[in-house]
């Protein structure tokens, strides 16, 4: 079997969207094979579709300074088009965030289970999420005045090292903003100790691991 499609980053390997045009990649794109970086502020994109950049290897990991999920790797190479050809040894990938969220909609579950033999239940893994309410503040007004609406986004602390991490689940979920937030660039995060509105916020990055945020009680809040 031949694949006529040669792998490159600026088209989803997946669904084969490309990341400039929108167009399919292989049909009515045009584009030439470059390397997409992600880019935080919309401003400084130079893409049209949004994606994450993912590693395939523990060198595009080691790279990253994140965590090899093999688990999304083992997805990526069921899930890939038939149409591209991917060396094995690619590094890293870029998937559009549609089909980002395809895979993320498969780990929701919170157990996976299987017949056994004995045709009882045989338990395979277990996945412990913890859901965070997003709210959002207007930082032109003082003090900070809190928005409309909230949305609660799963984690696994178990696997979350870098704050990356954190943004693109934030950044995977804008289309279910309240509408009353309008549009937002992600600026600043912080987190609370306290659920009262009026309670001290503190960057969420002035520690080495998101997580550690979770047992100290010596940081100082944000103005």
């Amino acid at each position: 079997m031949t694949f006529p499609l040669k792998f490159r980053l600026n088209a989803c390997p997946i669904c084969l969207i490309c990341l400039d045009c929108q167009n399919i990649y292989g049909q009515k794109c045009a584009c030439q094979a470059r390397e997409v970086i992600w880019k935080r502020k919309r401003t400084e994109r130079d893409y049209a579709v949004e994606f994450v950049h993912k590693p395939l290897t523990q060198k595009g990991a080691t790279a990253q300074k994140v965590a090899l999920d093999s688990g999304l790797i083992d997805w990526v190479f069921a899930n890939i088009s038939r149409q591209i050809e991917i060396l094995p040894t690619q590094n890293d990938v870029n998937i559009c965030q549609r089909c980002m969220n395809e895979y993320r909609d498969k780990k929701k579950a919170l157990l996976v289970l299987t017949p056994s033999l004995s045709n009882n239940v045989q338990l395979i893994s277990e996945t412990v999420l913890q859901y965070v309410p997003l709210i959002c503040f207007d930082k032109f007004k003082q003090p900070h005045k809190k928005l409309d609406g909230a949305i609660d986004i799963p984690f696994n602390l178990d696997n979350l090292t870098t704050y990356g991490q954190i943004e693109e689940e934030i950044l995977s979920r804008t289309h279910n903003f309240p509408t009353e937030w309008g549009k937002i660039e992600i600026g600043l995060i912080c987190y609370q100790k306290s659920s009262n509105v009026k309670g001290d916020h503190f960057n969420l990055k002035s520690f080495d691991r998101p997580t550690d945020r979770l047992t100290d009680r010596s940081d100082r809040p944000v103005n």
